[in-house]
């Protein structure tokens, strides 16, 4: 079932590195952005509605943060999903990152 992601992944592809550096320059601005982006991404691979950026905004200033910690791990669980249905091998566990465990912008090798 390889490649029957809704677009092309290098579409959802970000350099981590551009990520960190415009939202430094625009002061945090871009996260905003950077989060939207990657719950479109999930929400159309998965090929469900479950991941909102106005909820996850409201509730995140609402709870100070702490909604924002567990969003990141429902979208992990998302993630992981995605890759098992996707003939690839999943990480296994659920990290606070959306990506997953990460090293230079790539997924690190599990086995």
């Amino acid at each position: 079932m390889q490649n029957q992601y809704p677009y092309p992944e290098s579409d959802a592809v970000r350099s981590i590195v551009v990520g960190i550096l415009l939202t430094l320059i625009t002061c945090g601005i871009y996260m905003f952005y950077w989060q939207y982006k990657q719950m479109e991404t999930l929400n159309a691979w998965l090929g469900r509605d479950e991941f909102s950026f106005g909820a996850w905004f409201f509730f995140s200033m609402f709870t100070c943060g702490i909604y924002a910690i567990y969003y990141e791990y429902k979208m992990a669980t998302g993630i992981n999903e995605v890759r098992a249905n996707n003939d690839r091998d999943s990480v296994g566990f659920s990290s606070p990152s959306p990506y997953g465990w990460t090293r230079y912008g790539k997924p690190c090798d599990t086995k």
